[in-house]
């Protein structure tokens, strides 16, 4: 009879609970962008991948705080999440990208960085990732099987976030995320867009 073999990483694991980082586990890199790349990379590569989907070319200005650096499209002032994020704070208009898919998924990809100019967050909203991906025929469950299938993703979590919305009740954004130990969190929405952000690393937290 054959022995069944469960490792505590596998237990965990099955029951959603992130451990330590794999040793095999990548820098998470999606159409060449992902946390930790200088702003100027990233707007090199919008400017090619991007540029060909929207005929649109990036820009690196100052956010609305002075204090971090992001990617606009160049004269595009009537852009709905340039303006909405000139009236917002930056965290207030973050949280709005990732809970507002009606306005903010649109063929406008969101990327900022730190002072230092190293991007911190990238957002590629719907319906530009169908057309970046080609996969306007897939339904959300395909698409995240297939990313999964395509890049160093571990196994994927759902989510379901309830917030407050513009009218009575409760604004509800349902999806998939991983968090990383190597300081990353991905998250993609049923209306198939992908966010990832930088988390601390699973080495700087500090449970002593």
């Amino acid at each position: 009879m054959k022995h069944l073999r469960i490792t505590i990483g596998t237990l965990l694991a099955s029951l959603g609970i992130i451990c330590a980082a794999d040793e095999t586990e990548q820098t998470l890199k999606i159409k060449g962008l992902y946390i930790g790349m200088t702003i100027t990379d990233a707007r090199d590569i919008l400017n090619t991948k991007v540029k060909e989907i929207t005929g649109k070319e990036f820009a690196i200005v100052k956010d609305t705080a002075n204090t971090a650096w992001v990617l606009e499209p160049k004269d595009d002032p009537d852009n709905t999440a340039v303006v909405m994020r000139k009236g917002l704070g930056e965290a207030a208009w973050a949280r709005l990208a990732d809970t507002r898919p009606l306005v903010y998924d649109n063929e406008i990809p969101i990327v900022r960085a730190n002072s230092h100019g190293v991007v911190t967050y990238i957002r590629i909203g719907a319906p530009l990732s169908d057309k970046l991906f080609n996969t306007a025929d897939l339904t959300a469950q395909e698409f995240v099987k297939q990313l999964v299938n395509a890049y160093p993703i571990p196994t994927l979590k759902t989510f379901n976030d309830q917030m407050p919305g513009d009218s009575p009740g409760q604004l509800t954004v349902s999806g998939w995320e991983y968090l990383s130990p190597l300081g990353y969190k991905i998250r993609i929405t049923d209306s198939k867009a992908v966010t990832i952000q930088a988390i601390p690393k699973q080495t700087q937290r500090s449970f002593d």
